[in-house]
């Protein structure tokens, strides 16, 4: 038998060690550089990494996951920056694997830090949006109905 889920369901984002990690280290290396490098440092340094780093920063920890969340009608994916909502009469989630993104190129993405985030690209699925918390939790690929290339992965 097929499991039942009540609706709505809603998904918590559960970060993975290795994003944990990995975030960290970037954070503290990030803050190590600053306080290191821009007390004797250039304009363009200052640029770099006193706006340029810390902005990309914040771009990617916006976009990081907190729920998703599946309705009778709607899908609904909560960024820490946003939320995205996707009717379900115009698109479908399939669940795919950790295998089926093998091979994917980062287009502009965070491969780690504050989750799997940003655009990515692959043969089998062409350009993509992913905001996923964990590669080895269930993942759900949204896409249009009839199109299986583009679309959003998302942890589910």
């Amino acid at each position: 038998m097929e499991n039942q889920f009540v609706l709505p369901r809603r998904v918590r984002a559960k970060y993975s060690t290795f994003v944990k990690t990995l975030t960290a280290i970037v954070l503290v290396a990030n803050v190590a550089c600053m306080c290191l490098l821009l007390p004797g440092a250039s304009l363009s340094m200052w640029l770099v990494w006193g706006g340029g780093v810390p902005g990309l920063m914040l771009v990617f920890a916006g976009l990081a996951p907190v729920w998703f969340e599946e309705h009778e009608d709607r899908y609904v994916l909560r960024l820490v920056a946003m939320s995205m909502t996707f009717d379900r009469a115009v698109y479908v989630a399939t669940p795919i694997s950790k295998e089926d993104l093998e091979g994917t190129i980062r287009l502009f993405a965070s491969s780690g830090f504050c989750g799997f985030t940003g655009w990515f690209w692959s043969r089998r699925m062409g350009r993509f949006r992913c905001f996923a918390s964990d590669l080895e939790a269930p993942l759900l690929h949204i896409h249009r109905r009839g199109e299986e290339r583009g679309g959003v992965v998302v942890n589910g």
